[in-house]
């Protein structure tokens, strides 16, 4: 496989969630790059007021159908902030208006401290200077191999992939005519060696379905040159050979976006993850799918800790949250550490209002390797499992072979995710979300090793359209499931007033479960409850903030 050079050095960059108030600068300044940030965004050029000059009309509508006004987080970083970087001397390799930031690159380090002294400059972290050795491809994804064909159950439509969609009724969805049309995926990964000559995705240019390509590793250069994972991964999704090979969305339309390198683990990938993600917000795509993670860099000093899985700590996963708070589905795999000393999730999977996908066989074990939750903060994690050993992908030589990891095992979710978005297109992503758990093999008991266990998407169908008919009805409060083992959802189809307090009492009228709730995304709220304790009987819960108040009957089984 040729790849090219790499064309600079990657410098490491040490991010921390919360900056001082003053520069932050140490004794000495070390040559390398710098993550700058930046006091507000006063003087910039673009105004909330017109938004549909920063965001596409497919962003702005996103926003208005999620009711999710633009906020400050989407103005672009000030332009005369970067123009003043730049008249000094340095070199912006990339910036986030999300975190309001800019990423720099210098060998000189007087500019720094010129840097520093900028009114506008909140703060400057730095890291040591990593040169990168030309060398032999690493294996970033250690635990995803491949074989030799093996002999799967095949059906005539989907070849290959009959297994990897049928066991998560995925095949019902394309058998409605649902294959993911009109949905859009952008996909970060190191990059789609050949995608664009390949035979699974053939369609895909056919039909103008990949929408726009960019590499951030590299920019202004083809992601099409790069490692071959982003392919494979696409593959799962977009795949489209009739008799040999059908992916889970082969009628989504596609961003391809090059965020990792993989000639070494640095977190400036986390930047370039941020950059992308940001990218596929302004561009208009309804899903993002990433099938990388975070943990430990060969730089030592720059390790994550479990302790920092906890959705909030490390930049990708708060890049996560927020690409789900603009009203984007993301779509994250659990990571290949289980069985390692690591063991545990990577970020951004993470991260809350995401789904993160862990990997089993055919047969529903869980994969040895398949990283296990709980986040450090305690949250079910993974959110979901699919099948992530033996799941076929495209190859570099124009067949299909079995691979392993979670990598493999993520694209299967978001593609059928693209398909039941197609069916329900009034859905937001916290419903479609909880369409996919509430459909899990394990919904009513979730573990740190399965979470909700294995989506089915006829069942999660099912749950979306009981979902679209509760919304008609605006005054609605719903509980699902009904009867229920152990996880009671409350689901709220209009604004809340204030505090939101539950209160459940048993048959006889005694008050045995309280809770209330302060903090909830906007309408549709869904309050999941653990009931676990609750003996099987008859309850009533009563649903109360500032101005309703509603009671309703429940079994618990």
């Amino acid at each position: 496989m040729n790849r090219r050079l790499l064309s600079f050095l990657l410098i490491c960059i040490l991010w921390l969630p919360a900056f001082p108030g003053q520069n932050f600068v140490t004794a000495q300044i070390a040559p390398g790059y710098y993550a700058i940030r930046f006091s507000g965004k006063p003087g910039n050029l673009y105004s909330l007021e017109r938004p549909q000059e920063f965001l596409s009309a497919r962003a702005v509508e996103r926003r208005i159908r999620l009711h999710i006004p633009p906020d400050s987080s989407d103005l672009p970083v000030t332009g005369f902030y970067l123009d003043s970087l730049r008249n000094i001397g340095l070199s912006v390799v990339c910036t986030s208006r999300w975190f309001n930031l800019a990423v720099v690159a210098t060998t000189d380090t007087v500019l720094i401290h010129k840097a520093m002294q900028l009114p506008f400059v909140a703060s400057v972290r730095k890291a040591e200077r990593v040169s990168i050795p030309q060398k032999a491809l690493r294996d970033k994804w250690t635990q995803e191999s491949f074989s030799e064909a093996l002999s799967p159950l095949s059906q005539s439509d989907y070849g290959v992939a009959y297994t990897q969609i049928h066991l998560h009724k995925g095949d019902t969805l394309h058998t409605l005519g649902y294959l993911g049309r009109g949905i859009r995926i952008a996909v970060l990964d190191a990059g789609f060696y050949h995608a664009d000559t390949l035979p699974a995705f053939r369609s895909l240019y056919e039909n103008h379905r990949i929408l726009g390509t960019r590499d951030f590793v590299a920019p202004g250069t083809a992601v099409y040159e790069d490692h071959p994972h982003g392919m494979q991964v696409l593959s799962i999704m977009a795949g489209n050979l009739p008799g040999e090979y059908i992916g889970t969305a082969p009628e989504a339309s596609y961003y391809l976006l090059r965020t990792e390198n993989t000639a070494g683990e640095y977190i400036v990938e986390e930047y370039y993850w941020t950059a992308g993600a940001e990218f596929a917000d302004s561009a208009g795509a309804d899903i993002i799918h990433a099938s990388l993670g975070y943990t430990v860099f060969d730089d030592p000093a720059q390790n994550h800790t479990y302790n920092d899985m906890n959705g909030k700590t490390t930049l990708v996963s708060r890049a996560a949250s927020m690409a789900a708070k603009k009203g984007m589905m993301v779509v994250i795999s659990a990571g290949n550490e289980g069985n390692t000393s690591w063991k545990y999730i990577s970020a951004p999977a993470d991260a809350d209002s995401i789904l993160a996908v862990g990997a089993i066989t055919a047969t529903g074990s869980l994969a040895s390797f398949s990283s296990r939750g709980p986040s450090s903060d305690g949250r079910i994690k993974p959110d979901v499992v699919a099948m992530g050993v033996g799941t076929f992908v495209q190859n570099t030589g124009g067949s299909f072979s079995p691979g392993n990891g979670t990598s493999f095992a993520s694209p299967i979710i978001t593609g059928l995710t693209a398909c039941l978005w197609q069916a329900e297109p009034s859905l937001s992503p916290v419903e479609l979300r909880t369409a996919i758990l509430m459909s899990g093999s394990q919904a009513n008991s979730p573990d740190t090793l399965k979470g909700y266990g294995v989506p089915d998407f006829s069942r999660a169908l099912q749950i979306a359209r009981q979902m679209v008919r509760m919304k008609t009805d605006s005054g609605k409060i719903s509980l699902f499931p009904n009867p229920v083992h152990d996880n009671l959802n409350v689901a709220v189809f209009f604004e809340p007033a204030g505090e939101i307090t539950i209160d459940i009492f048993n048959i006889s009228g005694a008050l045995v479960w309280k809770t209330a709730h302060r903090e909830y995304p906007s309408a549709p709220v869904f309050l999941p409850l653990n009931i676990r304790q609750l003996s099987p009987g008859v309850y009533l819960l009563r649903y109360s903030d500032a101005t309703h108040r509603t009671t309703l009957r429940f079994i618990k089984q």
